[in-house]
C-alpha cells in the first residue's frame, strides 16, 4: 500500500495530525483513563510474548467485526502518514472477529503492511503488529489499553472517539504556575558564621551550614538519607524524593538544571509558594525560615532514619492583632519512576479519607507497581478544619487545609511523604508528637554516627 500525500484529504490530515498530538505528548484521558490505571496488574515485559517491545508509542485498535476493516485501513494510511512525518511508533491491532472471518482480517492486515511501500529498509519506524484476541487474557487486554498513547475501537467513528478525547477533563501537565510569596526585607548580622561570605557560613560548632543569602550561584543541597530512601533539598527548599534507587524510582521531580532551582515539593501560603530568606543545612535535616509583614514562617525538612518517611515540619506565628486565616497546600510533582515524561500517564491516585491522604503508585512499574506514596498532613488538632485536595493532574497532586491562627498565637502543623511498599500495607497515620519524637532520634542518630570525625 501506497499513500500519496497527494491523495490524503484534508479532513484525514487533520485527524492524523490531531491524533499525533496524543501519541507524541503522552496525554491521559480523564477519569475513564484512572478507572483503567486502577485494574493493571501488569508491566512491560509482560508484552514482549507478543514480540512488542513496549519501548516505543502504541496506537492500539481493537475491531470485532469484518465489515469494519476500513478502519483497519484508516490505521495504516494513519502509520504510514507518521513514517513520512519522521514518527516512530508500534500500530497493534487486535482481532476479535468471530468465526471464520477471523482468520481474513488477519490476512487483510498483514497483507496491506508487508508491501515494499510501507516498509522502507532505510527506516525504523516501528511494526505492525496483529493480536488474537482470543489469546489474550483479560488482564493482557487491559495492559495494552494502558500502555497506548491512544485506543480505539470500530464501534463508532474515529473522529467522535477522538472527540472525547478532547473534551475530557484531565490534561497532561498542569499549567499553573504560583507566583512568589515575597518576604519583608529586614537585615540582619550574622557575624557569629565560621567562614562567612557572601552567601553564608558555618554555625554551630561547624555542625550545620547556614545560607544568609538563598540566591546562590547554583543551588547549595543537602543530601538526607537512610539505606532505603532521602532526599536532597536546596536553599531555597527545592529538590526531590527518591526511594529504593534513586535513578529507577524518583518520588518527585528533579530537574538537572544548575542554574534554576525547579521545586517539586512546593509549600503554598495563600495559593503563593514559600521560598525562604535563609536555610540552615544541619545533620540529619534542613530549616528554613523568612519573615512577612503578618506572620513568621519557620519550616523543618527531614528524613526517618529508620523509615521510608520525609517530613516537612511547618511552624506559622501571627505577629499581628488580629486573627489570621490561611491557606496552606503542598504540590507535588510526581514521578514514581525515572522521568514524568515516562511516568505520568501511569500514576494512578486515590483519597484515602481514613487517614486523610492522598494514595499514588505507577501501576505500569516492572519493579515497583505495587508500591504506593502516601501524602499526608497533620495538624495540631485545633478546629478540624477539613482537608482541601486535588487529584485533577496525572502527576501534580495537592494537599492542603485552611489553618486560623489566633492574634499573636502561632500553629504547627506537617505534611509527611511516606513509602509504602506492597499493596497489603495499611496507611500510616501521623501526630506531631510523633514527628517530634522522629526528629529528636535523627539528631541522636547523626551525632552518634559523626561525632567520631574530626577535620583538622
Amino acid at each position: 500500500m501506497r499513500t500519496n500525500m497527494s491523495l490524503l484529504k484534508g479532513a484525514q490530515m487533520r485527524l492524523y495530525n490531531s491524533i499525533s498530538k496524543y501519541i507524541l505528548q503522552t496525554a491521559t484521558f480523564g477519569d475513564q483513563r484512572q478507572e483503567l490505571l486502577a485494574k493493571n496488574k501488569l508491566s512491560q515485559r509482560d508484552l514482549w510474548r507478543f514480540s512488542i517491545s513496549g519501548d516505543h508509542a502504541i496506537l492500539l485498535m481493537e475491531i470485532d467485526d469484518i465489515n469494519k476493516s476500513g478502519f483497519a485501513k484508516e490505521m495504516l494510511r494513519a502509520f504510514e502518514y507518521y513514517k513520512v512525518h519522521g514518527m516512530v511508533l508500534d500500530l497493534v491491532f487486535v482481532n476479535d472477529v468471530p468465526g471464520e472471518e477471523h482468520d481474513g482480517l488477519t490476512h487483510f492486515i498483514r497483507n496491506m503492511a508487508n508491501t515494499e511501500h510501507l516498509w522502507a529498509s532505510h527506516e525504523q519506524v516501528g511494526q505492525v503488529f496483529v493480536i488474537d484476541g482470543k489469546n489474550l487474557s483479560d488482564d493482557e487486554r487491559i495492559l495494552l489499553r494502558t500502555v497506548a498513547r491512544v485506543s480505539f475501537n470500530c464501534h463508532e467513528r474515529i473522529e467522535q472517539q477522538l472527540q472525547r478525547l478532547e473534551t475530557a477533563n484531565q490534561h497532561y501537565q498542569d499549567k499553573v504556575e504560583y507566583p512568589v510569596l515575597k518576604p519583608s526585607a529586614h537585615l540582619h548580622i550574622w557575624s557569629s558564621l565560621d567562614f562567612y561570605n557572601q552567601y553564608g557560613g558555618f554555625d554551630n560548632v561547624g555542625h550545620d551550614y547556614v545560607v544568609t543569602n538563598t540566591n546562590t550561584p547554583m543551588p547549595w543541597i543537602n543530601v538526607i538519607a537512610n539505606p532505603q530512601f532521602g532526599c536532597i533539598v536546596s536553599s531555597t527548599m527545592a529538590g526531590f524524593t527518591f526511594a529504593h534507587n534513586a535513578q529507577q524510582f524518583k518520588l518527585t521531580g528533579w530537574s538537572n538544571d544548575i542554574v534554576r532551582d525547579n521545586a517539586s515539593e512546593m509549600l503554598l501560603i495563600n495559593k503563593q509558594q514559600f521560598v525562604p530568606a535563609t536555610a540552615r543545612h544541619g545533620q540529619g535535616f534542613s530549616s528554613f525560615d523568612a519573615q512577612y509583614d503578618e506572620f513568621d514562617v519557620k519550616a523543618r525538612v527531614f528524613v526517618s532514619s529508620e523509615r521510608m518517611e520525609k517530613y516537612y515540619q511547618i511552624k506559622i506565628e501571627n505577629k499581628t492583632y488580629d486573627d489570621l486565616d490561611l491557606q496552606l497546600d503542598m504540590v507535588y510533582k510526581l514521578v514514581l519512576g525515572t522521568s514524568e515524561e515516562n511516568t505520568a500517564r501511569y500514576i494512578y491516585s486515590e483519597w484515602d479519607e481514613a487517614t486523610h491522604s492522598i494514595l499514588a503508585r505507577n501501576v505500569y512499574h516492572d519493579l515497583y507497581r505495587n508500591t504506593r506514596v502516601q501524602l499526608t498532613a497533620v495538624t495540631d488538632g485545633v478546629d478540624n478544619a477539613p482537608y482541601d485536595y486535588s487529584l485533577k493532574y496525572p502527576n501534580r497532586k495537592r494537599l492542603g487545609m485552611r489553618v486560623h491562627v489566633p492574634a499573636k498565637g502561632q500553629r504547627v502543623l506537617a505534611f509527611v511523604i511516606a513509602v509504602l511498599d506492597d499493596m497489603e500495607t495499611a496507611p500510616g497515620t501521623f501526630t506531631l508528637d510523633a514527628i517530634n519524637k522522629e526528629y529528636d532520634a535523627v539528631i541522636r542518630y547523626w551525632d552518634d554516627k559523626l561525632s567520631g570525625l574530626e577535620v583538622e
